[in-house]
């Protein structure tokens, strides 16, 4: 298995497996055993790669997570107690990115972290990203998200070889500051007021923000449609 970087997280063992045994996993229980086997081996050689590169992995703990974004130059810029637990849920600023991510287990491990911001440059160099072109006839800018939990920093660097990050929001579909008990909360609920939780719940934690992120973020057209 190759120890590159990007080989490693673009890595599918499944597929591999399939290329070894020349059956489908579906098909074939061996094949698909064998899959997992190889992905076990790859998650640890893709953490390993990652945490020597001073990267966030699936095995980061809180402490060496958010010494990551520190050395990456990221500001904290809200942290809440989650109710009826031990756990955090936090965000963070870099020119132009917000990165919000929870805890879990008693605040002992990342349960999910996530980046949002625009970017201009080549859409190949968005590695592992949602995105959606904000002009189909203007420059080459999408607004976008990506899951941080595993190679934050290698994607960070290759879209600024690539391009570069707007400091200022043109446009962003998808924006939900939310945690996981938001999440608990929003399942007895239709699917429109769960919506309009998540909304509101975002609204109000970006009322928390520096000014200078609140404007950076709410520059684009408010009636931008939001998908869930």
């Amino acid at each position: 298995m190759n120890t590159n970087i990007e080989d490693a997280l673009n890595f599918d063992p499944l597929s591999a497996a399939e290329k070894i045994t020349g059956k489908s996993y579906k098909d074939n229980p061996a094949t698909e055993a064998l899959g997992f086997l190889m992905m076990l081996e790859s998650n640890k050689i893709t953490s390993d790669l990652l945490k020597k590169n001073n990267d966030t992995h699936f095995r980061s703990g809180i402490s060496e997570f958010i010494a990551v974004l520190d050395d990456l130059r990221f500001e904290q810029i809200l942290v809440e107690d989650i109710p009826e637990t031990n756990d955090k849920f936090y965000v963070y600023w870099r020119d132009g990115i917000i990165l919000k991510f929870d805890t879990f287990w008693d605040h002992k491990s990342v349960n999910s972290a996530n980046m949002f911001f625009n970017y201009q440059g080549d859409r190949d160099a968005l590695h592992h990203c949602s995105s959606s072109r904000i002009d189909e006839t203007g420059p080459a800018i999408y607004d976008a998200s990506r899951d941080v939990r595993e190679g934050l920093r290698f994607a960070l660097e290759k879209m600024l070889d690539a391009g570069k990050i707007l400091p200022v929001w043109k446009s962003i579909r998808f924006f939900w500051l939310t945690h996981y008990k938001d999440s608990q909360v929003s399942r007895s609920m239709d699917h429109e007021d769960s919506v309009s939780y998540y909304e509101r719940v975002t609204e109000d934690r970006v009322a928390k923000f520096p000014e200078h992120v609140r404007l950076a973020i709410t520059n684009h057209n408010p009636h931008q449609e939001k998908q869930c």
